[in-house]
């Protein structure tokens, strides 16, 4: 008996103790936005083909009950940057102070010389 049930035991163990990676973001009906979203995967290439890839980065968000995502800075020499937020269709969200309003924010895409320490 305890032959057979050792190795049940070791088989259960490791079976629950076996972790996949962190499931893919899941927003606006997709799972990985940043490269199911047309809109999304294009707004990223410019950023890329741009001079400030490595001080940008990508945020999602909720806003009012709605996935928005705006683009973010971490530019030390940069005095002031506007953040302009879009819902799932690439649309611009307007809203009187946005940014304190919004909740379970985390950082999606960063570039791969990222400086921003976020992610």
């Amino acid at each position: 008996m305890k032959k057979t049930l050792l190795p049940f035991l070791l088989a259960l163990v490791t079976l629950f103790s076996c972790q996949d990676s962190e499931d893919p973001v899941r927003a606006c009906g997709v799972k990985n936005p940043v490269k199911n979203l047309a809109w999304l995967s294009e707004k990223i290439s410019e950023i890329e083909s741009g001079g400030f890839a490595e001080n940008t980065y990508l945020l999602m968000s909720t806003y009012q009950g709605q996935t928005v995502f705006s683009i973010g800075y971490c530019c030390p020499g940069c005095l002031s940057v506007v953040s302009i937020f879009y819902n799932c269709e690439g649309e611009i969200v307007q809203g009187d102070q946005i940014n304190v309003y919004l909740e379970n924010s985390k950082v999606i895409w960063t570039s791969k010389n990222s400086t921003c320490g976020v992610g």
